[in-house]
Parts: C-alpha cells; sequence; structure tokens
C-alpha cells in the first residue's frame, strides 16, 4: 500500500544519505591528508548519490585545480632537473647549478635537487684546483718543461680521474719524451733534485710523486724513501694542526657567543698559536679586548654612580639617590644591588 511504499522510500533516502555522509567525512579526511586521489573518488561518488549537494563538486573542482598545479609543479620539477644534467654533461656548470636550485624552490621536501646541489659545489671546488693544475700543466708544456707539466697534469687526474684531458696530455708528453730520447729525464737523480725542489718550496704532494718517480728507477734507495716517510709525517702533522685549530676556533666562538669573554680571548690566542698566520683568532681577540675595556669601564662608572648613590641615600637625599640609582640600573642592568635600593 502507500504507506508502506512512503516508508521504504524514507528508509532509501535515510540510508543514501548515511552513505553520502560516510563519504563526505572520508572524502573530507582523505583531503586533510593531502591523499587527493581518493578524496576526489570520495566526493564524485557522494556527488552520484546527492547530485543536488554543491559542496562535493565543489571540492572536485578545488581538487581537480590542485592536481592541475601539482602537474604543472612536477613538469617544471622535472625539466628543471633534466635541464641541470644536460648543463652537467656539456660542462656547463653554473648553468647546472641554477637548475637544481630552482628545482629545489620548486619542490622544497625533495631530496635528490639539494643532493645534487652539494655534489655540484662540492666538485666545483675540486673543479677549480683541477683547473688550476692543469692550467700549470699547460704553462710547463709550452715551456717544454715536460716532467713537471706531467706531475702537474697527473696531480690534476688526482682530483678529477674521469676527466680526458690530462691523460691525453700526459700520452703526449709521454710520446714526445720516447721520440726526443730525453733518457736524463728518467735518471734517479735529476728525478730528486726535481723533487728536492718541490720539497723545499713546500709542494710536498708534487715532491711526494717526484720522489716515487725517482724509487720507480732505483726502488732501494733510502734517501727517497726517507724524504717520502718525512712528507708522509708532514702532512699528517698539518692535518693534526688543522684539527686542533678548527677545534679551538669552535670552542672560542662558542664561549663568545656565550659572553665568556676572558675563556674566549684564551682560546682564540690557543688558536693563533696553532697557526700564527690566520687573521681571524687575531680579529676576535682585539675584538673582545675592546669588549672588555668597555665593560670595565662601565663597571668603574657603576661604582662611582652607586658611591654617590650610596652617600644621597644615607645623607636622606633619597629623591637624588634614586636618579643615581636609575642611572646605575641603565649602567649594568644584571647587577642586584641598585635595584633592590630603588625597591627600598
Amino acid at each position: 500500500d502507500k504507506i508502506a511504499e512512503c516508508n521504504e522510500l524514507k528508509a532509501e533516502e535515510a540510508s543514501k544519505k548515511q552513505e553520502y555522509d560516510e563519504l563526505i567525512a572520508n572524502a573530507d579526511k582523505h583531503f586533510g591528508e593531502a591523499d587527493y586521489e581518493s578524496a576526489l573518488a570520495g566526493y564524485q561518488r557522494a556527488s552520484s548519490l546527492i547530485p543536488g549537494d554543491p559542496y562535493p563538486q565543489e571540492k572536485v573542482e578545488e581538487i581537480d585545480n590542485i592536481l592541475e598545479q601539482m602537474a604543472d609543479e612536477q613538469g617544471a620539477y622535472e625539466k628543471a632537473m633534466a635541464d641541470a644534467k644536460e648543463y652537467f654533461r656539456r660542462k656547463n656548470y653554473e648553468e647546472a647549478l641554477n637548475s637544481y636550485k630552482i628545482a629545489a624552490e620548486l619542490k622544497p621536501e625533495e631530496s635528490a635537487p639539494k643532493q645534487k646541489i652539494n655534489e655540484l659545489n662540492s666538485f666545483l671546488r675540486k673543479y677549480e684546483q683541477y683547473n688550476t693544475l692543469v692550467t700549470d700543466a699547460d704553462n710547463f708544456y709550452i715551456a717544454q718543461d715536460y716532467e713537471m707539466a706531467k706531475l702537474k697534469y697527473l696531480a690534476a687526474l688526482e682530483i678529477l680521474p674521469e676527466e680526458n684531458y690530462p691523460r691525453g696530455m700526459i700520452n703526449k708528453i709521454d710520446g714526445v719524451l720516447e721520440e726526443k730520447e730525453i733518457k736524463a729525464y728518467a735518471n734517479y737523480d735529476e728525478w730528486i733534485v726535481k723533487a728536492d725542489e718541490l720539497f723545499n718550496e713546500e709542494d710536498y704532494e708534487s715532491a711526494m710523486i717526484a720522489y716515487q718517480k725517482a724509487l720507480s728507477f732505483k726502488p732501494n734507495e733510502k734517501y727517497a724513501t726517507e724524504k717520502i716517510g718525512a712528507i708522509n709525517e708532514i702532512i699528517n702533522y698539518r692535518k693534526s694542526q688543522e684539527e686542533a685549530y678548527k677545534n679551538s676556533i669552535a670552542r672560542a666562538d662558542k664561549l663568545f657567543s656565550e659572553e665568556s669573554f676572558d675563556e674566549a680571548r684564551a682560546e682564540y690566542v690557543k688558536a693563533a698559536e696553532i697557526k700564527p698566520m690566520e687573521q681571524y683568532p687575531a680579529v676576535k681577540i682585539d675584538e673582545i679586548d675592546v669588549i672588555l675595556t668597555e665593560i670595565k669601564n662601565k663597571e668603574e662608572v657603576y661604582e662611582r654612580t652607586i658611591a654617590g648613590a650610596d652617600k644621597l641615600f644615607n645623607t636622606g637625599d633619597y629623591e637624588e639617590a634614586l636618579i643615581q640609582y636609575e642611572k646605575a640600573v641603565q649602567l649594568l642592568p644584571n647587577k642586584d644591588y641598585a635595584p633592590n635600593q630603588i625597591i627600598m
């Protein structure tokens, strides 16, 4: 009958409304979690259940816009990463770095561009050293000092082993030496002279290569072996001094930031003793000396001001004493005496 049919329709509508509400709640939850695909499916299903409600359709349109924007950003990100890779292949390193930075700005949550930026910056530091060595090597080659040119090309290859140019130039030098039969350069004593010159110039890495080259002709020679040992000791000492210097500076900077100026000054002095040619410790020592002088001057003025204020207080001139105590507070706010006198 009609009543039963009406009740059935009401039950159907209530069931549909319950399902609709559940779909909307789940879709809202997915939307809040940025799970836009799941949210979109939920809103579309809800809209099909109750087409007249504008809310799910509005959310569908909002998600479509978000997904479109994300797709655009993803496309731009992928293009920037691809451009960076191509620039790097062409050895246009500055443009490669710029493209990686663009990619990092487009998707800050992605680790790949940041990692590539760090790798490229590290590479560029090596590349600068490599270029310096190659330029030196080219100059030696032009001057026909082939042994020194080869040493520099070898040093360049140690920094960037995958580069072809130094290897090609080394092969070319080997060919020149072979063609001209410059056997004198293969003589142990001549390599020792070259190595000693480099050692005296404190170019220890090149000297090491030269001593090793000398040993390739006379493997059992004591002198070259001892010089290589001395170079290793020097390099290790320099490393330990550099580490000690860095640690001392770090401690000094921390003490300085904590305004422990006397302790910081002592640590900067220690760092300066480790590396006397470094300017930074001397600058910080001068800065601390100025600060300590200012503090001392302030404390002297503070003590005189307090003495005057106490005198006024003891003679009953409280109004003028208050003025002097307030001046003392302005000079050294961290001192307790003047504030306590003002409260009295």
